[in-house]
């Protein structure tokens, strides 16, 4: 009841003051302030007895126009938020601007989320600043230099057909290749082919061999040297032991120094006249009579004749550079053309006929003197 008769006798004092002033306006102001102070005690008011009349008379001063307007004011049931309660000072009271200035209206208090959607709606559509993009600066690439395509290696053309399959055998031991095809320029960067006892007959596939510059054929089964005509770059020359009687395919290779040619058939030399870069020639054991192709070596150095038909030693007298002659077991009588020989050399004339050896008499090393 004493908290009621605070909030009515405040109510007065506003209204006095008002009308002291003479702010007759400002009603309409502090109207909405009293409503308020009103509505924050309805337990109280419908659970206090009502007032009697002389109470009223004692605590209300005479209503005022202004009140009897705001009166109906208060009546009305306010859903929204409580306004806190003012509780009184012993301050000075607040002027009627200050109270309207300090407590929120009913409409603030009603919609405080109102004005939120219209602030995230006003940022939502605010035109963004443009930002100027940093712009990265391109970086130097490297001018791509153009790669030279491998060149293809050109297929290899021109395979072998071998003719003799232990030929074919022993080339492929050479070569590091037991299988596949074997094709000529495979071969024919070969430069040294030793090729003894490997049970050869034929040589035919041997004209791939154009680099050649050595070969060795002794102990085999060959009976024909016609295929070596086209290695013409033959130096050195061997194949002997075999069954060789014809030799005239030799005649073409003008680069031999050495030729070899033991234990065959040979019968004749004569197509060797043109080989003059000879120094070493050996014809041991075959049936070989004449020498006079022999007359244009002069470079010969070294000569074996062992075991032939030799009768005549005529084509050996202008030869100045033997120093190694092997004649033994052959039908010499006659040794004078050796009389120019250097007394340095060494003659083998065992197993002959001669009954002179007065033509050698300045040679020291002589077999088969007495």
């Amino acid at each position: 009841m004493k908290r009621l008769s605070v909030i009515f006798l405040t109510m007065a004092v506003l209204l006095s003051g008002c009308q002291s002033t003479g702010q007759s306006d400002n009603s309409t102001t502090i109207t909405p302030v009293i409503t308020s102070v009103l509505v924050t005690m309805p337990a109280e008011v419908s659970n206090t007895a009502t007032p009697s009349q002389e109470q009223m008379d004692t605590v209300t001063p005479e209503p005022t126009r202004e009140e009897a307007t705001a009166a109906p004011t208060a009546q009305v049931k306010d859903t929204s938020t409580p306004v806190p309660t003012i509780q009184p000072t012993d301050t000075a009271a607040p002027t009627a601007e200050a109270e309207v200035t300090d407590i929120p209206s009913v409409t603030d208090t009603v919609t405080p989320a109102a004005t939120e959607p219209a602030q995230l709606t006003s940022a939502a559509t605010q035109t963004p600043i443009p930002t100027k993009a940093a712009t990265a600066t391109p970086k130097p690439t490297a001018t791509a230099v153009p790669t030279k395509e491998p060149t293809k290696a050109p297929q290899k053309t021109g395979a072998i057909t071998w003719t003799d399959t232990s030929l074919e055998s022993a080339v492929r031991g050479v070569l590091g290749k037991d299988s596949g095809t074997i094709y000529q320029e495979d071969v024919a960067e070969l430069t040294t082919l030793d090729l003894t006892n490997k049970g050869i007959k034929s040589i035919s596939d041997l004209t791939y061999f154009t680099g050649l510059t050595s070969l060795t054929l002794d102990e085999n089964s060959i009976s024909s040297l016609t295929p070596l005509k086209e290695l013409t770059s033959l130096k050195t020359l061997s194949a002997g032991y075999n069954s060789v009687s014809d030799i005239s395919a030799l005649s073409g290779l003008t680069n031999l120094t050495a030729l070899w040619l033991n234990n065959n058939k040979i019968t004749s030399i004569d197509t060797l006249g043109k080989l003059t870069k000879l120094t070493e020639l050996s014809l041991n054991y075959n049936q070989i009579s004449d020498i006079s192709a022999l007359s244009s070596m002069k470079n010969l150095e070294t000569l074996r004749l062992i075991g032939n038909n030799v009768k005549s030693l005529t084509a050996l007298q202008g030869l100045s550079k033997l120093m190694s002659v092997w004649l033994n077991w052959n039908s010499i009588s006659d040794i004078s053309p050796l009389k120019n020989i250097s007394k340095s050399a060494t003659l083998n004339l065992a197993g002959n006929q001669i009954s002179d050896w007065s033509p050698v008499s300045h040679i020291k090393a002589v077999i088969g003197r007495p």
